[in-house]
C-alpha cells in the first residue's frame, strides 16, 4: 500500500510540473497576444464581451466550465465530437484497459503504467491534429487571401468574397470560411464572426489578417489591396518558418529521442517487468533517484526547446 502511494505521488508530482510548464508557455502565447491588441488598437464588440463575461465570473466566482475548454480544443483540432461524447471516450479509454488488468490481479505498477497510457493518448492525439491542421491553415491562407482580394475588385463583397473561398479551397480553411459565413448569415456580426475564427485556429497569421481587416472597417482603404499585401507578408513569414524548420529539425528530433527514450522504457518494463521497477520504490535512494531523473529530464526539455524555438 505504501509502495502504491508512492507512484501516485510521484505520478501527481510529475503531472503538476508539466502543468506548470504547459502554462508557463500559454502564459507567453497570451502576453503575445495582447501586445499584438496594443499596438493594432483594435477592440472589437467580441473582446468587450468577453472581458464582460471576464468580469462577471471574477464577481460571481464561478468555476469555468471544462465542456467549454474542451469543446474549444476539438473545434482547434477539426474533430467532430461533442465535449461531453470526448470525455466520455477518455474516460471509456482509461477504465476499460485499468478494470482489464484489476479483473486479472495485475500487478500495481502494471496497473498504473496502462492508466497513464490511457490518460496521455487522447490528448497527444488532440494535439497532433491541432498542430497538422494549423500548418495546412497557414499553408493555405496566402493563397485564400489572392483569391478574396481578386473576388473584391471584381466587385463582390466582403462577405460573397469570404462565401467563395470557402466553397473554393478544401479542408481546413474551407471549412473555417464557410463556417464563419455562417454565422454571419445567422444574424453575427463580421467582427464576432472573425473573432470566433480566430478563437477556433489560433493562428498569427490569421490574427494579422482579422486584425487588418478591423482597422480597415474602422477607418477605410483599399482592403484588396491590404489582403495582397498581408498574403506577401504571411508567404515571407511561412517561408522563414520552414527554413528555421529545417535547421532545427536535428535539436528537435534529438530532444524526442533523448528525452523519450527513458521513458518508453520505463513504460515498457512498467508493463513487462514490474518487479524490476517497484525496487526503485523500495529504498529512499531508488525514490530520489526517480525524482531526480524526472527533474532532469522536465529541465532537458525546457533547456532544448528554448533552444531550437527562435522568435521571428
Amino acid at each position: 500500500m505504501e509502495t502504491l502511494f508512492l507512484v501516485l505521488a510521484v505520478t501527481a508530482l510529475i503531472f503538476l510540473v508539466c502543468t506548470i510548464f504547459f502554462g508557463k508557455l500559454l502564459e507567453d502565447r497570451l502576453r503575445i497576444s495582447r501586445k499584438l491588441d496594443e499596438l493594432t488598437g483594435v477592440q472589437t464588440e467580441a473582446v468587450r464581451t468577453e472581458e464582460k463575461q471576464k468580469q462577471r465570473r471574477k464577481n460571481k466566482k464561478k468555476p469555468i466550465k471544462v465542456s467549454r475548454v474542451f469543446a474549444q480544443e476539438l473545434a482547434s483540432a477539426g474533430i467532430r465530437m461533442r465535449a461531453e461524447e470526448f470525455l466520455i471516450g477518455w474516460i471509456a479509454l482509461v477504465a476499460a484497459p485499468t478494470g482489464l488488468f484489476l479483473l486479472f490481479d495485475a500487478h500495481p505498477v502494471t496497473v498504473i503504467a496502462v492508466l497513464m497510457i490511457g490518460l496521455s493518448v487522447p490528448p497527444v492525439l488532440v494535439n497532433r491534429s491541432k498542430a497538422k491542421r494549423l500548418v495546412a491553415f497557414e499553408k493555405q491562407l496566402g493563397d485564400a487571401l489572392v483569391m478574396m482580394g481578386n473576388s473584391l475588385k471584381t466587385g463582390m463583397t466582403f462577405q460573397q468574397a469570404m462565401a467563395a473561398i470557402g466553397e473554393e479551397m478544401p479542408d481546413p480553411l474551407g471549412k473555417e470560411f464557410t463556417l464563419t459565413v455562417r454565422e454571419i448569415k445567422m444574424g453575427v456580426s463580421i467582427d464576432i464572426a472573425l473573432e470566433n475564427m480566430l478563437s477556433r485556429v489560433k493562428s498569427m497569421d490569421l490574427r494579422l489578417m482579422v486584425s487588418a481587416i478591423l482597422i480597415q472597417r474602422q477607418v477605410g482603404g483599399n482592403l484588396s489591396e491590404i489582403l495582397e499585401n498581408i498574403s506577401a507578408t504571411i508567404r515571407d513569414r511561412l517561408k522563414l518558418k520552414d527554413d528555421i524548420r529545417v535547421m532545427t529539425a536535428t535539436g528537435r528530433i534529438s530532444a524526442l529521442v533523448v528525452g523519450l527514450i527513458p521513458i518508453f522504457i520505463c513504460g515498457i518494463l512498467m508493463l513487462l517487468n514490474p518487479e524490476f521497477i517497484m525496487k526503485f520504490f523500495e529504498t529512499t535512494i531508488g525514490i530520489t533517484l526517480l525524482v531526480i531523473a524526472c527533474i532532469m529530464e522536465i529541465i532537458g526539455f525546457i533547456v532544448i526547446k528554448k533552444v531550437v524555438t527562435i522568435k521571428y
